[in-house]
């Protein structure tokens, strides 16, 4: 039966006092071979490029971005997709949208999933610098599908007598799912719809599709690159939780025990509710700011047994980041969005070099 956490509950759980820091020992890392070649190829096609489509993960609107693309991109015509928004705390888009509006920046919110065609057709406007879209002039045909400058060598030639739009973004942000849905738009065929799942890398070769006649204008999609070294602890166990960098590379147990740690200090255990037969508001009760009680708790309720007949925290994780990463447990943004606004204007104004991550070098996820 699903536990409701009450009014007092929730009280409880609003005035816990924030974990310190996450004891975490290791580097997160995932740059596959496949990444350095696209990373070069990027570079390449960007010069060719008239605008350019950067998805994010609206989960974590910072961390998800590419630093590298903020110097390959200037001088294009550039939106930044907060993709996922139906997964994020909807209070955060007002905030985050000043915030990038003061830089001249335009946003977008956009749940990639759910085939909006007006917002569809929207992002094609703004692509091609119209504010309006010609009947005539908006693909709703059949479809063309090119592979521009990879198995021909007038790579330039190609690239100049067109707009081009390149969607790009780190891994598992959701690019390929934007692009299905702008190709179901358009009328599109979706037989050659591009490859979408739930772990990242899928895409690795480079095509393109039809979006509009007036101007000739293709979106190209590419493969998701990840910036080759992550200095911020926090930052890469947030893009591991949120699927960006595969799971082999943490445990399924250090990351549910991260998304605990993230739900504690921003006041919403009670988003654990939601799995039946979770008593949150008994958990806290006992607990000394051991994130592990929660995952135990996890593994009680849905009766997940080891051979052993200890409670399987392996098989909870996996439940707990499955829930997750389907939006099962609720609206819920990872970062703390002021605070990340805050670093981002310090750092513009050159007062700092870099903010400490809170994260400790422990091995275990307890409160020190």
């Amino acid at each position: 039966r699903k536990q409701t956490t009450s009014t007092k509950g929730l009280m409880i759980i609003n005035q816990l006092k924030k974990l310190d820091r996450f004891n975490f020992h290791g580097n997160i890392n995932w740059f596959p071979g496949h990444m350095a070649k696209a990373k070069a190829d990027l570079s390449k096609r960007l010069k060719f490029v008239d605008t350019v489509f950067e998805v994010r993960d609206a989960r974590i609107p910072f961390s998800s971005a590419n630093p590298h693309l903020d110097e390959l991109t200037k001088g294009k015509r550039r939106v930044i997709i907060f993709n996922k928004s139906d997964l994020a705390d909807p209070s955060n888009e007002k905030k985050i949208s000043s915030f990038f509006k003061s830089k001249d920046q335009s946003v977008r919110f956009f749940c990639g999933s759910r085939n909006d065609r007006v917002a569809n057709e929207e992002m094609i406007r703004f692509a091609l610098g119209t504010k309006t879209a010609k009947k005539q002039d908006v693909v709703r045909s059949r479809p063309s599908f090119q592979t521009i400058g990879t198995q021909y060598s007038n790579f330039s030639e190609d690239f100049q007598k067109i707009h081009n739009v390149l969607i790009v973004g780190i891994p598992n942000v959701g690019k390929s799912t934007i692009i299905n849905s702008l190709k179901n738009t358009l009328g599109q065929s979706l037989r050659a719809d591009a490859k979408t799942g739930p772990n990242p890398g899928v895409t690795r070769q480079v095509s393109s599709f039809k979006i509009s006649d007036r101007p000739p204008a293709y979106l190209v999609d590419s493969p998701g690159v990840m910036v080759p070294n992550i200095d911020n602890t926090e930052v890469g166990l947030d893009l591991v939780l949120t699927g960006a960098i595969k799971d082999i590379v943490v445990s399924n147990e250090v990351i549910a025990n991260w998304l605990i740690y993230r739900l504690w200090n921003s006041g919403k255990l009670g988003l654990l509710s939601s799995i039946p037969g979770v008593n949150v508001e008994e958990v806290v009760k006992k607990n000394d700011g051991n994130t592990e009680d929660f995952i135990e708790e996890i593994a009680r309720a849905m009766s997940f047994k080891s051979v052993g007949g200890e409670w399987n925290v392996d098989a909870a994780s996996r439940f707990l980041l499955d829930r997750y990463r389907k939006g099962e447990l609720g609206r819920f943004t990872l970062e703390d969005v002021e605070m990340e606004i805050e670093k981002s204007r310090t750092q513009s104004a050159g007062l700092v070099e870099k903010v400490g991550t809170g994260v400790s070098g422990k091995k275990d996820s307890k409160k020190n």
